[in-house]
């Protein structure tokens, strides 16, 4: 069957599925081929009186929904495996990852790779080239971490001292 759905998007719970077709990033149609439409949104929710309000600042709102788009596209891209371990894994488990820490001088764009959660936990402050060298050692790993950390913390602190970028 050509329309079969693929295993990545598959792995997507309903509610993933439905907020990335009313935000556009993924097309569905309806059984007659019609293409899928939600309800308007014009119909307003019940309020919850023991609920407070919750306030929405848009700067966060706004992040979180340019960061669910880049975790569908990368995870569409990879075919739902990690850039490091090379294994499939569910949506839920997807995050972003900088190849080259922001700590460490990372930006945005290229920089930016799919990971399951366990890979990008323990690649920590670590550049692609020094976790792939030490990943399968946790020790090793481990002792790599801390000491990019305590540099990384000591290159800041002199940066703070002398108020100058080094």
């Amino acid at each position: 069957m050509t329309d079969e759905i693929p295993e990545h998007i598959r792995n997507l719970t309903r509610l993933e599925v439905m907020r990335a077709v009313r935000e556009g990033w993924l097309q569905a149609k309806n059984l007659d081929g019609t293409p899928f439409t939600f309800p308007p949104s014009e119909i307003p929710a019940k309020p919850n009186p023991r609920q407070k309000p919750k306030l929405s600042i848009h700067k966060t709102v706004e992040k979180r929904s340019r960061n669910y788009k880049m975790r569908v596209e990368t995870y569409s891209n990879q075919n739902a495996q990690c850039y490091y371990c090379n294994h499939h894994k569910r949506f839920e488990l997807w995050t972003l990852d900088h190849k080259i820490p922001v700590s460490r001088g990372g930006k945005e764009g290229n920089n930016i790779v799919g990971a399951c959660s366990m890979c990008n936990t323990l690649k920590a402050c670590l550049t692609v080239e020094e976790f792939l060298e030490v990943r399968h050692d946790q020790k090793l790993l481990k002792s790599k971490v801390i000491a990019m950390t305590l540099e990384i913390a000591a290159r800041k602190d002199r940066e703070y001292k002398t108020g100058k970028s080094v």
